[in-house]
């Protein structure tokens, strides 16, 4: 797996497998669509990330959990923890689109 700069210092290595697994397995599902990203819609974004959260709930729930538990671990409440853990997962989709577009668009 590649090294992944961590911004938060309470994940622990166990998280850190999960992102990358996470970052893996997405990468490789849109890299293997023939999209035309000039011409891609915000709508038809929408339906491939819903596609993938899909594809890829259980990486995505086990992520969640794993970065809950270092957030709780490092005195935050689980519901701020469950927050920040959808909001990671959410700007970590919209990143994705970004470097897709900017690299192929």
């Amino acid at each position: 797996m590649t090294e992944v700069n961590i911004e938060s210092a309470t994940y622990s290595d166990h998280t850190r497998e999960l992102e990358d697994a996470f970052k893996e397995a997405i990468y490789v599902d849109v890299d293997q669509r023939a999209l035309d990203y000039e011409a891609i819609t915000r709508e038809e974004i929408a339906a491939i990330t819903n596609e993938l959260r899909q594809k890829h709930a259980n990486v995505i729930a086990k992520f969640a959990e794993s970065f809950v538990a270092d957030e709780a671990a490092a005195g935050s409440s689980k519901a701020d923890a469950e927050l920040r853990a959808a909001a990671y997962v959410d700007d970590y989709f919209q990143s994705l689109w970004d470097v897709q577009i900017d690299l192929n668009g």
